[in-house]
C-alpha cells in the first residue's frame, strides 16, 4: 500500500492533533487585541574581572610586586526566546519556542514602553520582561487601556 510505501523511503511520523481556534480567540476564551513577533529579553548580570598591578619588572618575564583585582557585575539585556507576543482582553501571553508567559491583567502593577521594546512588571517578581516590538507605543496604549477599563470595574 501506499502508507507502507511511504513508511519505507520517509520512515514513521506522529500524528499531531491540532485545536481549531476560532479567529482572534484564544483557547481560554479571551479575545486577542494585539499580536506581533518579539523577542523576549530579560536582564541578566555579567560578571568582568578588573586587575591592575603593581611592581617592578627585573628581567622580561620576571615581576616583583603584587596583583589587585575584583569581579564587577554589570546588568545587561540579553535576549532568552523569540515567538509571539500578544495582548489580550485577560492579559499578556507570549509563547515562544522555549518559553511560554501568561501575565494576568490583575497582577500588571508596572508598564512601561520605548521605541522598539515594552516592559512589564509583575506583582511578586523582581525583574521586568521585555518584549522587543516593532513599535512599543502600540501594545503599550492597548495595555494601558485594559488596565484602566479594569481599574473603572473595580471601584464601580
Amino acid at each position: 500500500s501506499a502508507y507502507l510505501e511511504f513508511i519505507k523511503t520517509h520512515g514513521e511520523f506522529k500524528k499531531t492533533i491540532l485545536i481549531e481556534q476560532k479567529e482572534g480567540k484564544e483557547l481560554d476564551g479571551s479575545s486577542v487585541i494585539y499580536k506581533e513577533k518579539s523577542n523576549l529579553m530579560e536582564e541578566r548580570a555579567i560578571r568582568h574581572w578588573e586587575s591592575g598591578r603593581v611592581g617592578v619588572r627585573l628581567l622580561k618575564g620576571v615581576w616583583v610586586g603584587r596583583t589587585q583585582g575584583r569581579s564587577i557585575s554589570v546588568p545587561e539585556l540579553q535576549q532568552i526566546d523569540s515567538g509571539v507576543l500578544k495582548i489580550t482582553n485577560k492579559g499578556v501571553n507570549f509563547n515562544g519556542s522555549i518559553k511560554s508567559i501568561n501575565i494576568d491583567l490583575k497582577k500588571i502593577i508596572f508598564v512601561d514602553f520605548g521605541k522598539d521594546y515594552l516592559s512589564v512588571g509583575m506583582h511578586n517578581r523582581e525583574k521586568l520582561k521585555y518584549f522587543i516590538v516593532e513599535d512599543g507605543l502600540r501594545p503599550y496604549f492597548y495595555l494601558q487601556a485594559l488596565i484602566q477599563n479594569m481599574n473603572k470595574k473595580i471601584n464601580s
